[in-house]
Formats: structure tokens, sequence, C-alpha cells
């Protein structure tokens, strides 16, 4: 048995722990909380999405984004559509460091109903090392 927010005389509180924890009260899934500006996005130009503040929870770990976050959509391809997913990323290293990046990942160049490229679709709870949070779909039109 191990108190775990109580102070012992050090500090031991894991990411594990916390995350569990905060897993059991939100959900083991992903979302977005109802803070700042709820990660609302607009598209402030043909390749840039500017996703605001706000916070998410990836399968118990708490994501900030405190300021306006970025994220280039590619170029499209001339007559073709191509789907985005822009992601909040996270990843775990061999050595246990723990962090989490903007990405946009690209799907395949198609005529009409472009698919949705792969994503990492796990769960940091089940000690996958990396994990995607996809949280808008970007569809391009020609270029």
């Amino acid at each position: 048995m191990e108190l775990v927010t109580g102070y012992t005389g050090t500090q031991h509180v894991s990411s594990s722990q916390d995350g569990a924890r905060q897993a059991g009260t939100v959900g083991l899934g992903q979302y977005v909380l109802s803070t700042g500006q709820k990660l609302s996005a607009n598209m402030e130009d043909a390749n840039t999405l500017v996703v605001a503040s706000g916070d998410a929870m990836m399968n118990g770990r708490h994501v900030s984004l405190p300021d306006p976050t970025s994220f280039t959509i590619p170029t499209g391809v001339q007559g073709m559509q191509v789907s985005n997913l822009a992601c909040i990323r996270y990843e775990r290293t061999s050595d246990s460091k723990e962090s989490v990046t903007p990405v946009v990942l690209t799907g395949e160049p198609a005529a009409e109903s472009p698919q949705d490229p792969a994503y990492n679709d796990g769960s940091i709870l089940d000690g996958d090392s990396t994990v995607d949070f996809p949280l808008y779909r970007v569809v391009t039109t020609g270029i």
C-alpha cells in the first residue's frame, strides 16, 4: 500500500500513477476539456491550421495548449483530394521520458472520398509508446 498524493518526505508521484488517477476520474479515452478556447481551430491560410488554447486528456495524461498552436497542412495535389489529420502525438522514449508534439498525418490522394491516414491508435495506459489524438481533419481539394 502506498499513499500516492501525500507527502512522505520525498516527492514520489509518477506520471503513470497520476495518469491512472486522471483516467479513473475523467475516462480512459481522449477528450478535449472545457477550458480556455476548447482547442477551437481555424485555417489561418491555405496551409496553416491554428488551434486555440485549451486542454486535452490523453488516456489520463493532461496536455495543455496555453497558447495557439500551428499545424502545417501540406499543399494539395492538383485534381485530387487529400485527407490530413492534425494530431497531438504522445511519445515515451526507452528511458521513460514523455513528450507531446503537434503533428499532421497525410493520407493518399484520391479523386473523391479520400481516406484518413493511419495513426497510432493505442493507449498510454496499455504501455504504448506512441499514441496520436486526432483533433481535426483537413481535406484539401486540388492545390
